[in-house]
């Protein structure tokens, strides 16, 4: 059995990642793979909870969120996708600097 410190500091880490990716790139792409690690890490972070009360016994409700959660996900990054995609054969470009240009 793993120590589930372990298992959170690596959860933090990859969550941090996802933040930094997050806030240091320009790519929509990029930004939205960013933010698909960030919900990744915080799933995990909601298992490894749900198993610290009880670490023998395991309670299908977190499992049933954290499906939940990854499905909805899922969901979310196939509709920024489709923005991207409709922002990319308008404007042929998907840099948020270039974008944030056609306001004014």
């Amino acid at each position: 059995e793993m120590d589930p410190r372990i298992m959170l500091v690596a959860s933090f880490l990859i969550f941090g990642v996802g933040t930094y990716c997050l806030v240091s790139r320009r790519d929509l792409i990029r930004i939205l793979i960013s933010l698909q690690v960030i919900m990744n890490a915080v799933n995990l972070i909601f298992i490894i909870f749900s198993s610290i009360k009880k670490p023998l016994l395991f309670d299908p409700l977190p499992q049933e969120i954290v499906i939940t959660s990854i499905v909805i996900d899922g969901c979310i990054i196939a509709v920024g996708l489709v923005l991207v995609i409709l922002i990319f054969h308008s404007y042929r470009s998907i840099d948020i600097e270039k974008l944030r240009k056609l306001r004014w």
